[in-house]
């Protein structure tokens, strides 16, 4: 059982509206002129939009792949001067807990012999990524202290 037919429904039906597009169309629609017009003012307002979204997509993705460039070479600069365990160690909020490896401790010790104490401090208040003098003390424990030549410390010289 069908509704009976309205003189709208009837009008909407026989109605044919050209719809705005690359191949022109002709649709039956319910859509008064007044509609029509104000829906392909919307449509190409939209278009623009569009268009212009576009343009702003492509400069961000543009911004985005300068800013991975960069990224990556400044982490390449600065992996030729930091060891990974100083790396680690910069990414964290405390340097507690750390693993130094052997060269990054070969290195603190040649920057404790050459700066000395109160430079190693002031290097450790800038906080650059380096074992605590503590660490440094721990790691020299090993080595016996006799008379002579001591041809283990030139090696972390």
């Amino acid at each position: 059982m069908q509704p009976p037919e309205t003189s709208s429904t009837a009008e909407a039906i026989s109605a044919t509206v050209v719809i705005p597009t690359t191949s022109s169309i002709s649709v039956p629609c319910s859509v008064s002129c007044k509609q029509c017009s104000y829906l392909t003012r919307h449509c190409e307002r939209l278009k623009r939009d569009l268009a212009g979204l576009r343009v702003k997509y492509k400069a961000a993705v543009r911004k985005i792949r300068n800013i991975c460039r960069r990224s990556v070479a400044v982490n390449t600069a600065v992996s030729r001067f930091l060891h990974h365990d100083q790396l680690d160690a910069s990414r964290r909020r405390s340097k507690r807990g750390v693993k130094w490896s052997s060269a990054t401790i070969k290195n603190a010790l040649a920057l404790h012999f050459t700066c000395g104490p109160t430079g190693y401090k002031e290097l450790l208040s800038q906080n650059y990524p380096l074992p605590s003098r503590r660490t440094l003390l721990r790691s020299m424990q090993h080595i016996r202290f006799e008379s002579g030549m001591l041809s283990e410390v030139f090696s972390y010289l």
